[in-house]
């Protein structure tokens, strides 16, 4: 009787064990992972720090300033991170939110001001860097309609100043969807309102650049059709991107990254890559392949000097593979800081 009770208690015991897994392992799949913790380096000399996430913002812009201050553009709203003691961040602060869809695509600091892109226009908010209240957008250059649905990534994107103080910024081709691609007529004919002047643009694609003020306006290279990256390096060489046209993929796949040279005109839309239309003469030499067969939005020159980056990451351009979410940034200490991320909903 004794050894039947045993095995009883032992079948009991078992059963239980048995019957509890399937629940343990329902509890795990409904638990939420850690944040950021599906977030890999494969560099042992590089560190891995999550900053933010939130699931309604998307996060796409960021800019540091010397300060260490971080500021992050999203569909609508414009933050700041201040640094903090453990030297991570504080808490977000809002300084202002742009109508809905405005897509900040670039952030750009001179002094105390803050400049910054949404995919209609450039503006100026004075003093912005260090208020944090009161703060009012002024509108520097602006021309291209706002365009509905997924077109609305087509519009100005990219800010950096360059050498000689001026602030350059990028702009897509807004008639992407016109015509059949093989006429010669594929241009747009756009008016740039800027400070108290205008003038008037034939271009597809394009990278200009205006002074701070707003006054005087020069495009700088033509023939592109979705530019959403700008980064000089130490010796003002100005490099972008120029993202793929993924219903077209026999002409217009992978994306290129480009040298952008003053007067450059990069062939959008009667060509891509030689390889693609090696009939052409006239393509200029660009870099292509798996480090741009997705839409690229972010280019970061590897700083040297007081910032500790690994010696074999200097002297090359850091950008994210994007799916909307994560963008990256070297901060301050020398750390790659991968963060802010989102559901960047279209």
């Amino acid at each position: 009787m004794e050894k039947i009770f045993r095995t009883i208690a032992f079948l009991a015991m078992v059963w239980s064990q048995l019957t509890a897994f399937p629940a343990e392992a329902e509890d795990a799949k409904t638990q939420p992972l850690p944040r950021f913790s599906d977030y890999r380096l494969v560099d042992s000399e590089l560190r891995f720090v999550g900053i933010d996430s939130d699931a309604t913002e998307s996060f796409l812009a960021l800019q540091l300033d010397s300060a260490g201050r971080l500021f992050a553009g999203g569909r609508e709203a414009l933050f700041v991170y201040e640094p903090s003691r453990d030297g991570l961040y504080q808490p977000r602060q809002l300084l202002y939110r742009f109508p809905k869809d405005s897509w900040i695509y670039g952030i750009a600091i001179r002094g105390a001001d803050l400049y910054v892109s949404t995919h209609t226009a450039v503006y100026v908010l004075e003093g912005a860097v260090l208020k944090r209240t009161d703060i009012q957008p002024k509108r520097l250059v602006w021309g291209q309609p706002m365009l509905p649905y997924f077109e609305e990534h087509q519009g100005m994107h990219a800010l950096a100043f360059g050498p000689e103080g001026d602030l350059y910024f990028s702009a897509g081709d807004n008639l992407v969807g016109y015509g059949d691609f093989k006429r010669a007529d594929h241009w747009g004919h756009w008016t740039f309102f800027h400070g108290n002047a205008r003038t008037p643009v034939t271009t597809v694609g394009m990278v200009a650049r205006i002074s701070p003020d707003g006054a005087i306006f020069a495009p700088v290279a033509r023939g592109l059709r979705n530019c959403c990256g700008l980064a000089f390096d130490a010796n003002w060489n100005l490099f972008g991107n120029d993202n793929d046209h993924e219903s077209l993929p026999n002409e217009y796949v992978p994306g290129r990254l480009l040298n952008i040279t003053p007067h450059a005109y990069f062939s959008w839309p009667r060509g891509w890559l030689v390889e693609k239309q090696p009939w052409r003469a006239d393509h200029r030499a660009v870099r292509k392949g798996d480090i741009a067969k997705r839409e690229i939005q972010d280019r970061s020159p590897m700083p040297e000097g007081m910032i500790q980056t690994p010696a074999e990451l200097r002297d090359l351009l850091a950008f994210p593979r994007p799916c909307g979410r994560c963008k990256s940034k070297t901060g301050p200490r020398g750390t790659m800081r991968v963060g802010l991320m989102s559901s960047c909903a279209m």
